[in-house]
């Protein structure tokens, strides 16, 4: 069977929750990314309300189960005893986090934390889960529950790394197959974000999805973060963090074979006007063209034959919705398939 390789891209992010600010808390929120040795990982960390320093808790954790899992993923996933797993998970995160305790000099419960995972690695996947969030994936195109949150025995409680019962942490991994998506919420971002009565994450979650493909790292991260600020911590006086893995098959595809509807919403266009059509079109024809690779715009005028004055304009809508870039000597190129490295 031919296997078809596939680019991942990730973006992440987190913002303050309106009751932490005004009690003058910092977030506690934390999230990470990294692409290594082919592996992609995002990790999302919740701080304990509990816990005075578990925003720094929750900041290691995330760099170190991003490193973790890129090294590691391979061993990990061959081994078949889950409670092995689970049991050398919790042993290494909560050796970690004694270091930490010792720079603070504080105790390790003081850094206490949930944490979610998903890693990706050739064909293969994998999940953590300990403690409360959600871990949704996309399978086929539509958007599924991987993990529920774990609320302990009694209701507003929760499992975290420094629990005594956090070897119970849940795993799963298989084999991707239509699997092309990922997303870690933390239970404020969950609150706005998954239907708890019907276990079903938000349909904007599979957009988010989309958009990691084809935006630009640092533009996805902006808007990412302009979403949780304006819309997800709405629904929450709780901490919001959210962060996504997704996959584009090699070769552009993007915005080209979106509907008509949301390339409009894109571009910033009103759909059904006059001219919206003729204007989209000559923007779909540059972006295109720049697959090809860096041009100036004499260059991309003739490759679209577009009248070199009337380029303007599609120009100026593609690089208004972040999809295109300016470089030196006035060249053009996509702002797409540009990989999240540790961002």
């Amino acid at each position: 069977m031919q296997v078809t390789m596939r680019n991942w891209y990730t973006t992440h992010g987190a913002v303050q929750g309106s009751g932490h600010a005004e009690n003058g808390l910092p977030c506690q929120d934390k999230t990470a990314a990294r692409s290594e040795n082919g592996c992609h990982v995002i990790v999302l960390a919740d701080g304990a309300g509990s816990a005075r320093l578990s925003h720094y808790g929750a900041e290691r954790v995330c760099d170190y189960m991003s490193g973790y899992l890129c090294e590691e993923f391979d061993d990990l996933y061959a081994m078949t005893n889950a409670a092995e797993v689970s049991r050398q998970l919790t042993e290494d995160i909560y050796a970690e986090l004694c270091l930490l305790a010792e720079q603070l000099e504080c105790e390790p419960r003081d850094l206490a934390s949930t944490l979610l995972v998903a890693a990706v690695k050739d064909e293969r996947y994998m999940i953590i889960h300990l403690g409360d969030g959600v871990i949704a994936y996309r399978k086929g195109g539509v958007l599924r529950t991987a993990t529920r949150p774990d609320n302990g025995e009694f209701a507003n409680t929760t499992t975290f790394t420094t629990s005594r019962n956090a070897a119970a942490m849940q795993l799963l991994k298989g084999r991707l197959r239509e699997i092309d998506g990922f997303a870690l919420m933390s239970d404020g971002s969950a609150a706005g974000l998954y239907d708890k009565r019907r276990n079903l994450p938000a349909p904007v979650l599979g957009r988010i999805m989309d958009y990691c493909t084809y935006y630009a790292a640092d533009a996805m991260e902006e808007l990412l973060t302009e979403s949780l600020e304006c819309a997800v911590k709405a629904c929450t006086r709780d901490d919001c963090s959210l962060a996504f893995l997704a996959a584009e098959l090699t070769g552009y595809r993007g915005v080209i074979l979106l509907p008509y509807l949301e390339q409009c919403q894109l571009l910033g266009l009103v759909p059904h006007k006059p001219y919206t059509r003729r204007r989209l079109k000559k923007a779909l024809a540059v972006l295109a063209a720049l697959q090809e690779g860096e041009q100036k715009p004499r260059e991309l005028a003739r490759r679209t034959r577009i009248t070199p004055k009337y380029l303007r304009s599609p120009l100026q809508l593609l690089l208004q919705a972040r999809l295109v870039k300016v470089l030196p000597e006035g060249r053009y190129a996509p702002c797409t398939g540009e990989m999240d490295q540790d961002r």
